[in-house]
């Protein structure tokens, strides 16, 4: 379960990027946010993603406000949540395998789930022949590839998708949702921010756009 009550998102200089933010997003189901080239959806996905703390208002998380949280509770919660970025963000001296496995590696599982999970997933996304590749010679594809299971090898209870199903071939794209909707259906949230993919296998429960700093709920829409 997610709620943010009364949030409100500034940059470092002080201007107000998201304002007035109440939501409620039930575990299990599958949200879409979507607005205009910078009003504010990286912003919500980086507090989600508890990479920024927002200004003011709460973020609960699972039942747990994580302004009454200590730290190593905080980093509990950080061990449930996964990003998909728009941006590569990688280890760049590290090779493909390692940069998808380092998740469950900080969440200290054991090598046989590390190596099964790989079994399952490597696979599926066509990784067999880059695996132990360096990150540094891959092409635009695989990195999006590769960005996608390594948000999602270590099954997270959130999992949040930064515009990031732009210029993906189609049958990856549709291996992709398979994916996401199989993690869906053992109660991982997902929130899916910006573009939306072409593939019709997702169902909405809920549906947001962000205008005027706000953040507003879209009924009735197909």
């Amino acid at each position: 379960m997610i709620k943010l009550e009364d949030i409100i998102i500034r940059t470092n200089k002080g201007k107000v990027i998201l304002e007035n933010i109440n939501l409620f997003f039930p575990t299990g189901s599958v949200i879409w946010v979507d607005g205009s080239p910078g009003s504010g959806k990286t912003s919500l996905i980086n507090l989600l993603g508890l990479v920024t703390p927002p200004m003011a208002g709460s973020y609960s998380f699972m039942g747990k406000n994580l302004k009454k949280l200590h730290r190593k509770e905080i980093l509990q919660c950080h061990k449930e949540i996964s990003i998909v970025f728009e941006k590569r963000k990688f280890i760049e001296n590290f090779s493909v395998k390692e940069n998808i496995i380092f998740p469950m590696i900080m969440n200290n599982d054991r090598i046989e789930e590390i190596e099964y999970a790989l079994k399952e997933l490597v696979p599926w996304l066509n990784l067999d022949n880059i695996i132990d590749e360096s990150i540094c010679s891959l092409s635009s594809s695989e990195i999006k590839t590769v960005q996608f299971a390594r948000a999602i090898i270590a099954r997270p209870r959130l999992l949040l998708i930064d515009n990031f199903f732009s210029n993906i071939e189609s049958s990856l794209e549709k291996k992709m949702i398979y994916l996401t909707l199989a993690l869906n259906k053992i109660g991982t949230t997902v929130v899916i921010v910006g573009k939306s993919p072409e593939n019709s296998l997702i169902r909405y429960d809920l549906k947001y756009n962000i205008t005027n700093k706000t953040i507003n709920e879209v009924r009735n829409s197909s």
